[in-house]
C-alpha cells in the first residue's frame, strides 16, 4: 500500500525474515483485518490510515520490547535550537499539533507520538515516521499554519492526517540527541497558555506514565530514565489555544539560558482523602515489597506493577522510608514530631493519618494484622 510508504518515513528493517511474519493482514469490502505478534487477538481497521496508524502502534512497540534497557515513550519531541525538548502526554494533550505547529514556526520535529530513550549515553532516538495529526472541529489553524499543512500534507482519511515532511522539518529513523528538556502537557478549555518550572520528581513521573511497552519496565529501563529526568529541566505547559503556546515555547526556549519562569506550586501532594480523626495509634503498617522506587531532587518517585506511577514530598517520602518494617502509628508521629519541632503534634497526628489513608488506598503500604 503506498500508504506506508509516507507512514512510515525513514523507518526500515532491513533485517532477514526468519520466516515468522511480526504481521498479517487480510481485506475484504473495503475494510482490514490483521494480527500481529504483540495481539492476542484480530484487530479491524475501517481504511487504509486506520491500518497503518494500528501497524504502526505495534511495530513501535514490538521494537521497544526488543531493546529491553530501553525506554520507549508516548511522547513527542521538538528541536528548538540547540534544545530537544521532549512531551510526554496521553493521547487528547495536543501534543502532535503543537509540535507541528512549532515546526510551522521554524522548529524541527523530531519525533512525533513515540520516542525511544537508549545508548550508553541516554539520548533519544527518532523512528523517523510522518507525524499523524487529528482532525478537529474544535480547532482551526490560522492562515500561515493552514499553508503549512496544506503544502505538506500526505495521507489522509475523517480521522487523520499525515504530513509528508522534509528532513530539515524532520528527524530521520536513527538520529540521537541528548534531551534537555521535559514539558509535562495540560490542555484545558478557556487555559492560558503558561509555561512553569517543575519539580525533577515531576518529570520523572511523566516519563514513566508514558511507557509504551506491553511488558514492564526493566530496572535498567528505571534508571535510564532516572538519569535522563536528573539532567533535563522540567516543566509544566498549560495551554488551550495551540498557536498561543507554540508562541510561547518558540520565545522561551530560544532564550541562550533557556526559559525565564516561575516555579509551580507543588499540588499533587496535597490530595489525601479524608481519614478518620482518631485512628488507633497502636495500628502498624508496612511499605509494600513490589514497588521500584526513585529518588530526584528530594522527591521519591514510586512506580507499581501496572505501571502506576506516583510522586511523594520530603514528608511522605520519609513515611515510606521509616515503614521499610512495620511500625505502629504512635512510633511515626513520634519520628516525625522529633523531626519536625516547630509543627504542632496534632497536625502531624492528623496529617500522618491521611498520608498513610492515601498510601494504602494506593497499595503503598499494607497494614499489619494485629492478631
Amino acid at each position: 500500500m503506498p500508504v506506508f510508504g509516507t507512514v512510515f518515513g525513514t523507518w526500515r528493517d532491513d533485517r532477514p525474515a526468519d520466516g515468522k511474519p511480526f504481521i498479517a493482514i487480510r481485506s475484504s469490502g473495503g475494510r482490514y483485518r490483521y494480527r500481529s505478534t504483540i495481539l492476542d487477538q484480530d484487530v479491524t481497521a475501517r481504511s487504509a490510515i486506520g491500518l497503518a496508524c494500528e501497524i504502526m502502534a505495534d511495530a513501535v512497540a514490538a521494537f521497544g520490547d526488543e531493546h529491553h534497557d530501553a525506554a520507549c515513550l508516548h511522547a513527542a519531541a521538538v528541536q528548538i535550537g540547540a534544545r530537544l525538548i521532549l512531551f510526554p502526554a496521553a493521547t487528547g494533550e495536543g501534543k502532535t499539533l503543537l509540535a507541528a505547529r512549532l515546526a510551522a514556526m521554524g522548529a524541527r520535529i523530531f519525533a512525533d507520538d513515540a520516542v525511544l530513550i537508549a545508548g550508553p549515553d541516554d539520548q533519544a532516538m527518532a523512528f523517523g515516521t510522518a507525524p499523524r495529526l487529528r482532525k478537529s472541529a474544535r480547532y482551526a489553524p490560522t492562515a500561515p499554519f493552514a499553508a503549512f499543512l496544506a503544502h505538506y500534507a500526505g495521507p489522509e482519511d475523517r480521522q487523520f492526517l499525515y504530513l509528508a515532511l522534509p528532513p530539515d522539518l524532520l528527524a530521520s529513523h536513527g538520529e540521537c540527541l541528548g534531551i534537555t528538556d521535559v514539558v509535562r502537557l495540560r490542555r484545558r478549555r478557556g487555559e492560558t497558555a503558561e509555561l512553569t518550572r517543575a519539580a525533577r520528581g515531576d518529570g520523572l513521573a511523566a516519563l514513566l506514565r508514558q511507557d509504551l511497552t506491553p511488558r514492564a519496565l526493566s530496572v535498567a529501563a528505571v534508571d535510564r530514565l532516572h538519569r535522563v529526568a536528573s539532567a533535563a529541566d522540567a516543566y509544566g505547559l498549560a495551554y488551550d489555544d495551540v498557536d498561543e503556546a507554540a508562541a510561547l515555547l518558540i520565545r522561551e526556549f530560544s532564550k541562550p539560558t533557556g526559559p525565564e519562569v516561575r516555579s509551580a506550586r507543588l499540588a499533587i501532594r496535597d490530595r489525601r482523602p479524608a481519614a478518620r480523626r482518631h485512628a488507633a495509634m497502636a495500628r502498624r503498617f508496612v511499605r509494600a515489597t513490589d514497588a521500584t522506587r526513585r529518588e530526584i531532587d528530594g522527591q521519591l518517585v514510586l512506580m507499581r506493577p501496572g505501571k502506576a506511577v506516583f510522586v511523594l514530598n520530603e514528608t511522605a517520602g520519609i513515611v515510606w522510608e521509616l515503614l521499610d518494617e512495620p511500625m505502629p502509628v504512635e512510633q511515626l508521629v513520634g519520628a516525625l514530631i522529633a523531626l519536625f519541632p516547630a509543627i504542632a503534634p496534632r497536625r502531624i497526628t492528623a496529617d500522618l493519618q491521611s498520608l498513610l489513608a492515601e498510601l494504602r488506598q494506593e497499595h503503598l503500604i499494607a497494614e499489619i494484622d494485629q492478631a
